[in-house]
């Protein structure tokens, strides 16, 4: 019995020790957007214009480990893959994730919002005007994953609807993704 106690008199030095160097070294570090650099590896953020259902496939996928891949119909016909720098993938996370909030960004109340503004529907398509007919065509859909958490907006005529009602906060955000996701494939 003496035994027993004299052992977990020995082990209590031991736990106060691991606390002061935990206290000492800290948290792993994190990014502005609250993801610790491990657990940033496992975020998938996606992007898709489609026009074509044939085509049903992600155009950007950009990994948490700085991976992009580039799909086909913006690579010129050959998906090709790039690899972001920390400090590119750092800031294009921050941008998505913190400044732009993208998981807070809501296609359903997008919609609502574009049919209340617009009851008749006579709004229509409005073709952007770019020199990527490719990226902007009738339904934008941006994925999010990170572990379980799953996120998905999909929103009709992104280009028209931020161009009719610019104070759609939500869409403008959304666009600005777009285009900010667009950006990479031009990354050499």
């Amino acid at each position: 019995m003496t035994r027993a106690r004299g052992r977990r008199r020995s082990t209590a030095p031991m736990a106060v020790g691991a606390l002061m160097v935990l206290a000492l070294v800290g948290p792993a570090p994190a990014t502005s957007s609250g993801t610790d650099m491990c657990d940033q590896a496992n975020i998938v953020v996606s992007w898709q214009s489609r026009s074509d259902p044939r085509l049903d496939r992600p155009d950007i996928v950009l990994r948490g480990t700085g991976e992009v891949t580039i799909g086909e119909r913006l690579a010129g016909g050959r998906a090709r893959r790039i690899e972001l720098t920390d400090d590119e993938l750092r800031a294009l996370l921050d941008f998505i994730l913190d400044e732009k909030d993208a998981w807070s960004i809501d296609g359903e109340a997008i919609a609502r919002a574009a049919r209340e503004a617009d009851p008749a529907g006579r709004g229509g398509d409005t073709l952007a005007v770019t020199t990527w007919p490719q990226a902007d065509s009738r339904t934008t859909i941006l994925t999010l994953d990170k572990g379980a958490r799953s996120h998905v907006v999909e929103v009709d005529d992104l280009f028209g609807l931020t161009m009719r009602r610019p104070e759609l906060d939500a869409a403008a955000r959304l666009r600005a993704i777009e285009l900010r996701l667009l950006d990479l494939a031009r990354h050499d």
